[in-house]
Order: C-alpha cells, then structure tokens, then sequence
C-alpha cells in the first residue's frame, strides 16, 4: 500500500497540479469580483424600487408536512392517553379511563392513517 500511498501524495502535492489549482481560483476570484459590483448595484436599485422579488421553489412539501404534523400529532395523544391511563383518570369503566382509551384508539387511527400513507406512495428509501 505504501508505494501507492506515496504515488497519491507525490500526484496530489504536484507543483504543476497546485499551479493549475491556482489558476483557477484566481479566474474565479477576478470573475466574482468583476461581476459583484454590477450586481449588487441591480439588487439596491431593485430594493429601492420595490420590485426585488424572492421566488422559493419547494417540490412536494406539503404531503412531507402533512405525514409530519400527523406524526406528531399522534405520538402527543398517544403519550398522552398514556399517561391518563396510568393515572386511572375520570371517568373510569372496568378500571380503564375513558379518556385514555379514547386517546389510544384516535392516536391508533392516526398512525395507521400515516402509514397507510408511506406504504402507497412508495419505498421511504425512494431519492424522488
């Protein structure tokens, strides 16, 4: 392994290499700084002029905050139902409170709801 090592670092720490590496930066360099000016005086005269406008483009962001929110929401009744029927809270039928029972059966829904969701639209591994 040593000799290919060695060959990499030699290939790599190369003055031609670090020269060309150089050239490049110092054209990237006079390119931004050539252009910034003209730029940044477009961007003021929009800003004083009120027309700057901002485009965000965001692709499928509404089903991932919707799965998030029902994610959410479900785990927060569920924890909660938890705790009211650990703590036996009013009212009370066959020892079970009403209430937590309630919560276990909506949060139950929701989560189903959710997963029913991620298993229609595809593998979660999916890169689209």
């Amino acid at each position: 392994m040593e000799p290919y090592y060695n060959r990499i670092v030699r290939r790599r720490l190369s003055p031609l290499r670090l020269a060309r590496k150089m050239r490049r930066m110092y054209r990237d360099w006079d390119r931004l700084l050539g252009r910034l000016p003209r730029d940044l005086r477009d961007i003021l005269e929009r800003f004083t002029d009120g027309t700057l406008t901002v485009h965000l483009d965001h692709r499928h962001l509404d089903p991932i905050i919707n799965r998030l929110v029902h994610g959410i929401i479900g785990a927060a009744l569920f924890l909660g139902s938890s705790e009211l029927w650990s703590r036996q809270a009013p009212p009370i039928i066959g020892g079970v409170s009403v209430f937590g029972a309630l919560g276990y059966v909506a949060s139950l829904y929701l989560i189903w709801r959710l997963l029913r969701a991620v298993r229609k639209s595809g593998s979660i591994d999916s890169s689209d």
